[in-house]
């Protein structure tokens, strides 16, 4: 068993390992997780299990660490407790209160999402020193989004540790949009985890079954009846037997079947059960006894014996839970409304009186209170622990959770009479909050809904300030959902319209800062600046650092976009202390943004590095929510490109890969996702992100995408003449204000040069379009020295379209392209050295130099595209020099491997891959390799994944252009 060997890999070796059981509800996961857990324990490891619960339409943050850490605090005397925990018992102590022993509780300002990961994958370390740790994580269906935030975590540093990660999941709860679902797309892309589906059962592996449970093996026809039923699933098979089909007649429906089983126990059995459903799926003792007790009765303890004997509860140290969730399911549905009201409210009464018997976080009962006066129909309580559970989710960086509680706080709100005196909060506050809450869990779509909904209920001649504030946000979060110009800014003017200049405010400050914010985002950099500066001017007034630093910040853009970058850098860094010094987190992460924003437009992409990476410790460190993340990782991808280090470009956007981004994060993290596979020659690939990107821009309310994506596309089909229509139009019709993302110009005008002329060279009528070409870029970047001082490439384009325009003219000077080349290199951007490289080499070969004047320049271009996987131009120049007879000492066969290897596809799915682009079905292809059918059907799968491909057709065509198959 494929577990069994990485427990013995981790223990002998320590190498750690995750591994995720998938299947459907019923089928053996659970059985198999537990019989791992057995022979973990016997083969003297140490197994903590944590199950992830949900509570009716919301899970718990976290619940699976919880339970893993209460097992540790039972199972381990003090002394060897201390030792697991180490230095992480006060962060976690907000996690599990048992881990308090000094009653001081944690730091909050000290707790963080980031430390909390580091300090989880600590105790597993530590606990690895003693004993190999295997970790289990029961039903990641029902994971809150911090879980599965920190599964991720684990899976990419769990290393060199005796240590397993082994989670469960029903493959038949991920429908289309399940949260877990791209989540289990990126750690399958990640390379560092295992995944296997269970299937369901054979007809003979059933039989085997039944000759188990019954200590006999079975007559053919009950084997065949049970089969029918089952189709194969364990757990059904089990109940079938369990319910006695044999000689009766079989329950209709599985609900029945379960039901019929728990109609055979007593009467007092049956309550149990019913108050167990209720609680929920973890039931401790003692809360399982006040609630039976809240009736005047006594836990039949009997009754209770019973219902774990019957093997429909199980007992542990925790209390008790359902054998089978689906159990706990039928059991709560056949409750008439009223009975689960009326229980509903017992439950919630007692968790009230007595919130110790839950043996959990307060943030915890708050929100099993919220969902149990939910059910019970008393909505006061309801709404105002709705509102408590989000300020304890919130307090612990669980913003997707939060937000759930808020939107059923609004849910509740008109049907509770004296809503904003119960909570103590108008319903335009709450509405801020639930707006804010989507926000930090990246759901900017929702969080514009939320703003635009308070608009709509604010009296502006009542409270102009608070109608401000709300258009203010109205306008950030459609920015941020890349909503056209001329409808964000109108809010905007409103913002400032309502908040009167004197005296000066906090308000009248943060509207000011915003609008600059906007004008800068948009181009309008002269307004934006004396935004700024009354911003300033009105923050120092007031005392408010945090909204200087926010102004500032903006300045510091704005100055360095416009030429003057030490000054805007100062500025920036200025901004940065200040959010820092006032813990506004949200600015700090903006801060570390523009400054490697900035660094990058000036081609100090290193500098840049450090700055994005500082900036995203910081951000993961205080739970900011994933558009930090993403902004800061394409940052670090943009500089990474520019660099040459495409690996890491991709292995920063695999991080963000599973977040569900919408609007400005989705085009910012997919705009650079389009241009490494644009670059390393998958154009199927670009074309399918190109075409979700349009739909997040249409989607959004924006009306286009920059027109460079087009073009580029156009280009790479070697549609020339569509490129050059689409740069006309970019000129005359296009208006950037409007853009989705905003792109330069002058980056696509040297595109559409090199396009025109690789058509053309050397034919007289490629001669004017080039030079037609080359004003246009002299247009586009006119010669400035204050600005080609800071921003370096500008120069250099200028002297490579004039090196264009002499290869159009059928002129090869090699010298003009070696000084090209050395250029870009003083920029430090490998891929135009690439570039300029091969144009060297190739221009030395035309002028009748030798394969000696050419091999150098070739050399440098080869090894440059080759460690990017830049298969385009590693093409190009292996074809020029083999015409050439330049010997670049490499071999051709060993350089295609390496190009599959790139791909991340094994020798033998290249064999497979070449199959499939000749139109081979998968029993061809079996037949042609010698594998089994289902073997090749594998590896058809595994290559669709590898090479982000729909279907066959579309993985054959990213395969060709890679250079995979001919």
């Amino acid at each position: 068993m494929r577990l069994d060997e990485m427990f013995t890999a981790a223990d002998e070796n320590a190498q750690s390992g995750v591994y995720l059981l998938g299947g459907e509800a019923g089928v053996g996961k659970s059985r198999l997780v537990t019989e791992y857990v057995e022979r973990t324990e016997r083969r003297h490891g140490t197994a903590l299990v944590g199950g992830c619960l949900e509570l009716v339409d919301r899970a718990l943050p976290y619940a699976p660490v919880v339970e893993a850490l209460r097992q540790l605090v039972r199972r381990l005397d003090p002394a060897e407790l201390d030792a697991v925990i180490g230095p992480a018992r006060r962060e976690l102590a907000h996690l599990l209160p048992e881990l308090d022993r000094d009653g001081q509780g944690g730091d909050d300002d000290e707790l963080s999402q980031r430390r909390l990961f580091e300090h989880v994958l600590g105790v597993l370390e530590r606990l690895g020193e003693q004993s190999t740790a295997v970790f289990v994580i029961e039903d990641l269906h029902w994971a809150d989004r911090s879980t599965l935030d920190l599964l991720v975590f684990l899976a990419r540093n769990l290393r060199d540790v005796r240590a397993v990660v082994v989670a469960t999941y029903r493959s038949d709860e991920l429908h289309r949009r399940h949260p877990l679902r791209p989540v289990l797309a990126e750690l399958d892309r990640s390379g560092r985890v295992e995944r296997h589906e269970l299937a369901r059962l054979s007809r003979g592996e059933l039989a085997e079954l039944v000759t188990a449970i019954r200590g006999a093996e079975p007559d053919a026809e009950l084997v065949d009846e049970i089969l029918a039923r089952s189709e194969g699933n364990a757990f059904f098979a089990e109940e079938l037997l369990a319910a006695g089909t044999a000689g009766g007649a079989l329950p209709p429906t599985l609900r029945d079947l379960l039901l019929a089983r728990i109609d055979a126990l007593s009467a007092g059995a049956r309550v149990i059960l019913q108050v167990a459903a209720v609680i929920g799926a973890r039931v401790p003792h003692s809360f399982l006894e006040a609630v039976v007790s809240s009736e005047g009765k006594c836990l039949d303890h009997e009754a209770l014996r019973e219902c774990v004997e019957q093997h429909v509860l199980v007992a542990d140290d925790a209390g008790y839970r359902f054998r089978h969730a689906l159990v706990q399911e039928a059991v709560y549905d056949d409750l008439l409304p009223g009975e689960r009201a009326e229980m509903h409210e017992r439950v919630a009464s007692v968790l009230t009186a007595r919130p110790e018997l839950l043996e959990a976080r307060t943030a915890d009962v708050d929100a099993e209170l919220a969902c149990h006066w939910y059910s019970a129909h008393d909505l006061p309580n309801a709404l105002r622990a709705a509102v408590r559970a989000a300020e304890g989710a919130r307090q612990m960086y669980a913003f997707p959770e939060a937000l759930a509680h808020l939107e059923r706080a609004l849910e509740l709100w008109e049907r509770v009479p004296d809503a904003s005196q119960l909570v103590e909060a108008s319903y335009v506050e709450i509405v801020r909050r639930t707006a804010s809450a989507a926000e930090l869990s990246g759901r900017n779509d929702r969080a514009l809904a939320l703003a635009e909904r308070a608009l709509t209920v604010v009296d502006e001649r009542d409270d102009p300030v608070t109608a401000a504030l709300v258009h203010e946000r109205v306008a950030r979060y459609m920015w941020m959902n890349r909503r056209p110009f001329d409808d964000v800014i109108v809010h905007n003017e409103a913002a400032a319209r309502l908040v009167p200049e004197q005296p000066p405010s906090h308000e009248r400050a943060l509207v000011e800062a915003a609008f600059g914010q906007q004008l800068m985002v948009h181009d309008r950099n002269d307004e934006a600046l004396g935004w700024c500066d009354a911003a300033i001017t009105s923050a120092r007034a007031v005392g408010d650092r945090v909204v200087e630093g926010h102004a500032r910040n903006t300045r510091g853009s704005v100055l360095a976009h416009q030429g003057a970058l030490e000054e805007g850098l100062a500025e920036l860094y200025l901004s940065l202390d200040i959010a820092r010094d006032n813990g506004s987190w949200p600015d700090v992460s903006r801060a570390y943004v523009n400054i490697s924003g900035a660094l990058e437009t000036a081609n100090r992409f290193e500098e840049a590095l450090a700055v994005a990476r500082s900036g995203l410790v910081e951000v993961e460190q205080h739970g900011l929510s994933q558009c930090d993340s993403v902004f800061l990782r394409t940052h670090l991808a943009d500089a990474l490109f520019e660099l040459g280090r495409w690996d890491e470009v991709e292995d920063e956007l695999r991080k963000v890969a599973h977040l569900d981004a919408v609007g400005i994060d989705a085009l910012h993290r997919d705009d650079a996702w389009f241009r490494l596979l644009l670059h390393r020659g998958d154009v199927a690939g670009a074309e399918a992100v190109f075409a979700r990107m349009a739909g997040y821009a249409i989607s959004g309310g924006a009306r286009k995408l920059s027109p460079y994506f087009e073009g580029s596309l156009a280009i790479a089909r070697g549609d020339v003449s569509g490129a050059v229509a689409v740069l006309e139009k970019w000129r005359t019709e296009f208006d950037d204000r409007d853009c989705s993302l905003l792109e330069e110009p002058d980056w696509f005008i040297s595109e559409v040069l090199t396009a025109v002329v690789d058509a053309g060279a050397g034919r007289p009528d490629a001669i004017a379009p080039a030079e037609a070409l080359v004003i246009a870029l002299d247009e586009a970047l006119p010669v400035d020295p204050r600005f080609d001082a800071v921003r370096p490439h500008r120069p250099v384009l200028r002297a490579q379209a004039r090196a264009e325009l002499a290869r159009a003219r059928g002129e090869h000077d090699p010298n003009v392209w070696a000084g090209v080349a050395k250029m870009w290199e003083a920029c430090n951007r490998p891929p135009h050295v690439a570039y300029a490289r091969w144009r060297e080499g190739e221009a030395a070969l035309r002028a009748g130099l030798g394969a000696e004047a050419a091999t150098e320049p070739l050399r440098i271009a080869f090894e440059l595209a080759d460690a990017m996987g830049a298969q385009p131009i590693r093409r190009a120049v292996l074809d020029l020099a083999a015409r050439g007879r330049v010997d670049l000492g490499v071999d051709p066969e060993a350089a295609h491997e390496k190009a599959a290897a790139s791909s991340g596809l094994t020798a033998r799915e290249i064999e497979v891959i070449a199959l499939v682009a000749r139109g081979r079905t998968n029993r061809q292809i079996a037949d042609e390799l010698f594998i089994s059918v289902k073997t090749a059907s594998v590896h058809v799968s595994n290559i669709l994944m590898k090479l982000h491909a729909q279907n066959r057709v579309e993985a054959a065509a990213r395969a060709r252009d890679l250079g995979l198959v001919a």
